[in-house]
């Protein structure tokens, strides 16, 4: 039976480095560095952490308010009151204190033995693993400040590939959620290899990044894409400061917000300066025809018509006076395809909002949602109507490539309102390539990242299925096939698809190895429970045919090194904590490792003929190898 990892963070592996006055002083505070990595309904006193299998005692800090600012600093000083209260509601005083001196009481780990015993030294860190996301528990590694050091060349890709993932996620849920679930829509979006590679923090990674930023929205902070802050309804005070719009925006933008109302700042200028492109003449009644009677009376039932009317005349007689026709020659004509298809988006939400075509229900959060597409489509509308809201314009390359762009969102919404989710277009299957029956490959799979290494050779008839690679595989590594897996060959992935991947994952049930891999390619990797991830590598040792050894009609296990790590022990971090803890003078963590691990494992010992047998009795319990 597979079945996904039991929570969304649960195996995941993110970097913490305490600062000198933590190592000075034996702590370490939780603080901003675990979220979004433990479930919000934990306390901060609650957070569990172990290393080598013992869990680290909590102590009680008193600390001012002022040396606590950097360990909550990622989410704003008012998420630090926010923060200090749920750890202790004794700090609910502190919300009438405005002296940083003021002493909050603070739940931190203590540090002592781990931090002595470790050498541990200014720059050295911890490679924390999700135990149990649901219950907040984690296991700590220690991670030396050289290893940290030697890794430029992957922190430089993990960067990069975070940094799209963030902006995704920005676009994705919008500015209104709170920034954690921005950071949580980060992280899962970046997908499993940069949750498995941490190599910075999460707070160096945003106080370095020069695209990601914190803005204020709605007297918040939010995590913002710095050059299209105004779509995330966030401007900085450094903006506020520059142009004395931009506050006036915010306000707007609030009391948007505050009525209802589907429109941001950014949202209305467009349609201002489409008006004036178009020579509409007078943009006096724009507010009507943009929102009608209906949000009228709600704005005079919230008491803000006052203050709407002010400041939309206010922001109309500062763009119109600043607006000039010429330089908008190319930015003006696709402002307007963005907001023919604004609001054609918007009609297609209200119409599958009352038509209810959809099976769209909050009790299964796998069901296909056409309303989240679309809003991701509005995002990527919205986006598109900041930039060609610049006073700069744009020039005539660049507008042939955001017509396109446009073009392409077009055809999406037109999909979307009429057929669904399911008729989007999706990636084509994987070309099949010539196969020759009576060959066999002769594969090492080894589990990447553990030394001394784990290898099983296998010889795999080229007609078997990748299915039936997987279940081997599963077999000779000692696995019980209990969760999710996927190969990734050429480029292409291999699994169990599901609606949501679009077409990305092919099916691996109908597809022979020797279509796969055909005579060029020369490894592929494999990778089984996402929570735990293990990574393997299979490489492709020799490709046999019946002229020489004799080719059997079902995977063989040739040869093999290593114990099998058993199912669920954490994956390649978990695991080698494991070991070292067996191997230590710890009686509780070699208890609990011996527990894990079996009282007799021996990390260095391979029985060839027990997982012979393993592999026999897992075919037998298949179906179908060497037929499709």
């Amino acid at each position: 039976m597979n079945s996904p990892s039991p929570s969304p963070f649960t195996g995941a592996r993110f970097l913490i480095v305490p600062t000198r006055e933590e190592i000075a002083s034996d702590i370490l505070i939780p603080g901003h560095r675990f979220i979004p990595f433990y479930a919000p309904a934990i306390k901060p006193r609650k957070l569990r952490a172990f290393m080598n299998g013992v869990e680290l005692p909590r102590t009680d800090l008193n600390a001012a308010m002022g040396d606590l600012g950097i360990y909550y600093s990622l989410f704003g000083s008012n998420r630090l009151v926010e923060f200090l209260i749920n750890d202790d509601r004794k700090n609910a005083a502190l919300l009438t204190e405005t002296s940083e001196e003021k002493e909050a009481i603070v739940s931190v780990f203590d540090m002592a033995r781990p931090y002595r015993k470790l050498g541990f030294k200014p720059g050295d860190g911890f490679i924390a693993t999700v135990r149990d996301w649901a219950k907040g528990e984690f296991v700590l590694i220690h991670t030396p400040a050289r290893e940290l050091l030697e890794r430029q060349d992957e922190i430089r890709e993990w960067n990069e590939r975070f940094e799209a993932a963030f902006l995704r996620a920005i676009d994705t849920i919008g500015p209104d959620a709170d920034m954690e679930e921005q950071l949580a829509a980060a992280v899962l979006d970046a997908g499993p290899w940069i949750i498995q590679h941490p190599v910075v923090t999460i707070a160096q990674f945003v106080n370095q990044n020069n695209t990601i930023g914190i803005g204020k929205a709605h007297e918040e902070q939010r995590f913002i894409h710095k050059d299209l802050s105004s779509v995330d309804h966030v401007r900085s005070a450094a903006a506020d400061e520059k142009s004395g719009v931009d506050s006036d925006f915010d306000e707007l933008t609030r009391l948007f917000m505050r009525n209802e109302l589907i429109m941001t700042s950014a949202l209305y200028e467009g349609y201002i300066k489409d008006a004036l492109f178009n020579h509409l003449g007078d943009t006096e009644h724009l507010d009507i025809e943009l929102f009608g009677e209906k949000w009228r009376e709600r704005l005079e039932k919230n008491n803000d018509t006052c203050e709407f009317e002010a400041l939309t005349r206010k922001l109309r007689e500062k763009i119109t006076a600043a607006y000039d026709r010429e330089a908008d020659a190319y930015s003006g004509p696709l402002r307007s395809y963005c907001i023919t298809l604004l609001e054609k988006a918007l009609n297609a939400l209200s119409d599958l909002a009352e038509e209810d075509r959809f099976d769209r229900t909050d009790d299964d959060p796998d069901s296909e949602d056409p309303f989240t597409l679309m809003n991701m489509l509005v995002a990527q509308i919205h986006a598109i109507i900041a930039l060609l809201n610049d006073p700069a314009g744009i020039g005539k390359d660049d507008a042939a490539d955001f017509r396109e762009s446009l073009g392409k969102v077009d055809a999406s919404l037109e999909l979307l309102a009429t057929e669904g989710p399911s008729d989007l277009p999706r990636e084509s299957p994987p070309v099949k390539k010539p196969i020759q029956s009576d060959s066999a490959y002769l594969l090492d799979v080894t589990i990447d990242g553990i030394e001394p290494q784990i290898r099983r050779r296998l010889r795999v008839p080229s007609v078997v299925t990748l299915r039936q690679l997987h279940e081997s595989i599963q077999a000779v590594m000692g696995w019980r096939d209990c969760h999710l897996h996927e190969f990734l060959v050429d480029g292409k992935r291999f699994g169990l698809p599901s609606d949501e991947d679009l077409g990305t994952v092919a099916d691996d049930s109908e597809y022979l190895l020797g279509e796969v891999l055909g005579i060029d390619v020369s490894a592929f990797s494999y990778q089984y429970d996402f929570g735990d991830d293990w990574e393997c590598t299979v490489k492709v040792v020799a490709v046999e045919t019946a002229a020489g050894p004799v080719v059997s009609a079902v995977p063989e296990l040739v040869e093999g090194e290593g114990a099998s790590p058993p199912e669920d022990s954490g994956g390649v971090v978990g695991y080698l904590g494991l070991i070292a803890a067996l191997g230590g003078a710890d009686a509780g963590a070699k208890a609990f490792a011996a527990d894990t691990l079996g009282r007799a494992f021996d990390p260095r010992r391979f029985d060839l003929k027990k997982t012979q047998n393993r592999l026999v009795s897992g075919i037998k319990k298949g179906s179908g190898h060497g037929k499709r």
